[in-house]
C-alpha cells in the first residue's frame, strides 16, 4: 500500500499557468524530513498530514508552517478532509475533528473499533472512515460510528469518495465498491478495472476517476457512477497510481515516477515534473492557480 513507500517527501508547489509558461515545481518552506500522506485546504488554510510528524498548517502558501497539536495526540496522519467548517483528520489513533481550522482537535472515536483510519469522505453530516477493518459510517459528523461493510469482500480500505448519492470505496485486493444507501449495502464496481489494488479517486465534470496499481494498474474513468470503467492512461509511463486531484478540466495524478496532467478527461496525459525533486507522489491537491504535491 502507498503508506509503506519509505522515501523522503517534501511538500512542494506547482505554479500552474499552462497557457503562458512551462509548469515549474518549487519547494515550500518546509516542513522537512517526513512523508506527506494527505493534503487539504480550506480558504487560506492548507493542512498536511505526515507520517510520524503529525499535522501542519500554513496560511501563506507554505511560506510558514505550524504544527497543530492541541488535542491531536496522533502523529501518523493518513487523511485530511474539509467539510464545510469541519476539518477531519484520519490517523493511527482514530478520527479527530476541528471546527476552528486546526487550532484545536477533538477525538471522535465512539463506536470506531479500528484505530487506523486510512481514508475519509464526508457530505453534509454524513462521514465515512476507511480502515484496515472496513468502512465505518457516522450520520452526525463523527460523534458516533457504526460498521458499514455489508457486501465488501476486501476490508482494507485505502480510498473513499462521494459523488452525490454514490459513495465509493477503494480497497487493497478487492478493487472498487459502491453504495447508494450510506453503507447499508455495498456492491462490487470493478467492470473494466484491471487491478484490485485501488489507491485513490477524484471527480471531474460529473465523472469519477480512480487510480489502481500493479498489473492492470493505471487511471480509469467511469461516466456512470461505477457501472463500468475505461482505462485512460495514454501517456502515463507508470502503472503505480498513488494519488489524484482535479480542478476544473485539469486532472493530476501522482505516481511512483512523478506527476502527470490531463486536460481532456484522461484521453492524453503529459508528465509535469520540471523541478520536482522526488518522483514518489503520495498526495496531491489542485487549486485554481497552485497545485500542491507531497
Amino acid at each position: 500500500m502507498k503508506k509503506s513507500i519509505s522515501t523522503l517527501f517534501i511538500l512542494i508547489f506547482f505554479i500552474l499557468n499552462l497557457q503562458k509558461t512551462f509548469p515549474q515545481w518549487v519547494y515550500t518552506n518546509g516542513p522537512y524530513g517526513g512523508t506527506v500522506q494527505s493534503i487539504a485546504a480550506a480558504g487560506n488554510y492548507i493542512f498536511i498530514g505526515t507520517q510520524g510528524g503529525g499535522l501542519y498548517i500554513s496560511t501563506n502558501n507554505g511560506a510558514n508552517w505550524v504544527r497543530s497539536t492541541n488535542g491531536l495526540t496522533a502523529t501518523n496522519i493518513f487523511s485530511v478532509i474539509v467539510n464545510g467548517s469541519n476539518i477531519f483528520a484520519g490517523a493511527y489513533g482514530g478520527v479527530f475533528l476541528s471546527t476552528n481550522n486546526g487550532q484545536s482537535w477533538t477525538a471522535m472515536n465512539s463506536g470506531l473499533t479500528s484505530n487506523q483510519v486510512n481514508a475519509l469522505a464526508a457530505s453534509g453530516s454524513n462521514v465515512f472512515a476507511g480502515t484496515p477493518n472496513g468502512v465505518f459510517y457516522s450520520s452526525n459528523n463523527g460523534a458516533n460510528w457504526s460498521a458499514a461493510n455489508n457486501g465488501i469482500t476486501s476490508n482494507f480500505i485505502q480510498a473513499l469518495s462521494i459523488n452525490g448519492n454514490y459513495v465509493f470505496a477503494g480497497t487493497f485486493g478487492g478493487g472498487v465498491f459502491v453504495t447508494t444507501n450510506n453503507g447499508t449495502n455495498w456492491n462490487s464496481a470493478n467492470n473494466g478495472i484491471g487491478s484490485p489494488y485501488v489507491y485513490c479517486f477524484t471527480l471531474s465534470g460529473g465523472n469519477i476517476f480512480t487510480g489502481a496499481s500493479g498489473t492492470g494498474g493505471g487511471v480509469y474513468i467511469s461516466t456512470n457512477n461505477g457501472s463500468s470503467w475505461t482505462l485512460v492512461s495514454n501517456g502515463i509511463t507508470n502503472t503505480n497510481i498513488l494519488s489524484m486531484s482535479s480542478f476544473g478540466t485539469n486532472i493530476f495524478t501522482g505516481t511512483s515516477t512523478g506527476v502527470f496532467l490531463s486536460t481532456n478527461n484522461g484521453a492524453q496525459w503529459n508528465p509535469v515534473n520540471n523541478g520536482l525533486p522526488n518522483s514518489n507522489v503520495l498526495s496531491l491537491l489542485a487549486g485554481s492557480s497552485n497545485v500542491c504535491a507531497g
